[in-house]
């Protein structure tokens, strides 16, 4: 969906809650406790209600809106922003662009990256095509051919399968035994 669908789509703020919900349970609401369809709307508030294990809750419960006080259009915007984005938004950019403070658009970073963060298993395995590459981390040296300050850069190895999945892990050097080590046991 491009930007101006989502603007289109999501006019109001009732609008936007419609699109959530309809993102998020495309077979109707599911209570988040007992997992049942039998659910009542709350007509004054924003709210539903499990007919079942009578447990009251939104829309945004369980996700990276619950407890925010920020329009879900204003959200849906940030994430916008954020997976399109191909170097990456900072938080001064969401400021100018939603219209929301410094620390507002700050939390707002922060809240969907985390979100967007999956730690890998410990022992997880790289199956199929695997892409490998290496890249150097560290401080720049200020004058040519002298060291940098703190020493040489730290060689880190990423492999990243086609499906999706990728490990990235610090080597002490790019040699081709250490590669194929690394590769071997990539946890």
């Amino acid at each position: 969906m491009d930007l101006l669908q989502l603007v289109d789509a999501t006019r109001t703020e009732e609008d936007a809650r419609r699109f959530i919900e309809k993102a998020r349970w495309p077979e109707g609401i599911i209570c988040p406790r007992c997992q049942r369809k039998d659910i009542h709307r709350f007509k004054c508030r924003n709210q539903v209600r499990c007919r079942a294990c009578r447990y009251d809750f939104s829309l945004t419960v369980g996700t990276v809106f619950h407890k925010s006080h920020i329009g879900l259009r204003k959200w849906l915007l940030v994430i916008h922003m954020m997976t399109e984005s191909k170097k990456g938004v900072s938080a001064c950019q969401i400021q100018r662009q939603v219209g929301v403070s410094y620390p507002t658009a700050w939390y707002m970073c922060h809240r969907v990256r985390n979100t967007m963060y999956q730690p890998s298993d410990k022992g997880e395995k790289l199956i199929g095509i695997i892409e490998i590459d290496e890249t150097y981390v560290g401080p720049k040296s200020n004058k040519p051919g002298r060291p940098a300050p703190g020493g040489p850069k730290a060689a880190i190895l990423g492999m990243i399968q086609r499906d999706g999945k990728m490990i990235a892990k610090h080597v002490e050097n790019t040699t081709g035994k250490t590669i194929l080590l690394t590769v071997a046991s990539p946890a």
